[in-house]
């Protein structure tokens, strides 16, 4: 937008900055507008549009389910109201928007547009392109990428990923082509990289559950949240509310990290937990 337009904007993470007096105090941060500390979160409303005055401005809102519906609206609606700001608010909930009260739907507006999941001919033709670029002619071939494709799940990281490391084991071990063995190694690795890189975006208690399940294949959800309240604990820590306890299992559910199995018990809705290797 800076350099098609010349329209300034900011970036905010709704997982790390989930309220609107966060949201706020990183917009201000980002932006350098405050010498002095101020907790009021009107103050820095009032100094955001003092910057921005009447020139037009984006924030990008990544992960805007992430707050809860009452904050959400709040968040929307103050935000909607500083003059030409524009914002780009990304979800992977469709109800994070059809949640919305009347009078922030009304303010915002929104114009949804959806991005459906890669088919596999559209992975096909992105990896096709990475191979072109990247490696030498003869190494690799049509099938071997389509069986990436196949093995990736729809996912592109998954892909691109896949075939990278698949070329450096090639490399490594002085082979003249890619073969199967390479993709299933380079396959392992990716899957460990996208794993990596989801824990990391999420909170420490996210990643205390998942270890949690890790470390006990098949534990029920009573005993998993006792453990974790227990764990937490220990370390000083503020445990969640049994709410967002739920949400947070779910998001590791969501994010194929941990897999949920209904546990054969007479009464009660009772779960299993188990990692996804």
């Amino acid at each position: 937008m800076r350099q098609e337009a010349n329209v300034n904007g900011v970036y905010v993470n709704c997982w790390e900055s989930h309220t609107l007096h966060f949201i706020m105090e990183k917009i201000v941060t980002d932006l350098r507008l405050l010498h002095t500390a101020q907790s009021s979160t009107t103050y820095k409303l009032m100094k955001f549009q003092r910057h921005i005055q009447s020139e037009p401005f984006i924030i990008v809102l990544d992960e805007i389910d992430k707050p809860e519906p009452k904050e959400r609206n709040t968040i929307l609606y103050a935000l909607s109201t500083l003059g030409k700001v524009g914002l780009l608010c990304i979800s992977n909930d469709k109800l994070a928007f059809y949640t919305l009260e009347e009078r922030v739907k009304s303010r915002l507006n929104p114009v949804q547009v959806e991005f459906h999941p890669y088919t596999k001919a559209d992975l096909l033709e992105i990896i096709s392109q990475r191979a072109d670029l990247s490696l030498t002619p003869g190494t690799w071939s049509r099938q071997l990428l389509e069986k990436i494709v196949n093995l990736s799940g729809g996912d592109a990281r998954v892909a691109i990923q896949t075939l990278k490391d698949a070329a450096n084991d090639a490399q490594i071990n002085r082979d003249k082509v890619i073969a199967e063995s390479h993709i299933r190694n380079g396959w392992k690795n990716a899957q460990n990289w996208k794993r990596t890189y989801l824990l990391e975006t999420l909170t420490p208690d996210h990643r205390l559950l998942y270890n949690l399940v890790k470390d006990n294949p098949g534990i029920v959800s009573g005993s998993l949240w006792q453990t974790y309240m227990l764990q937490t604990k220990e370390k000083g820590g503020e445990p969640i509310a049994v709410r967002t306890f739920s949400k947070y299992v779910s998001r590791l559910r969501d994010l194929g990290l941990i897999r949920v199995e209904p546990a054969r018990v007479k009464e009660g809705n009772v779960r299993k937990f188990y990692v996804i290797e």
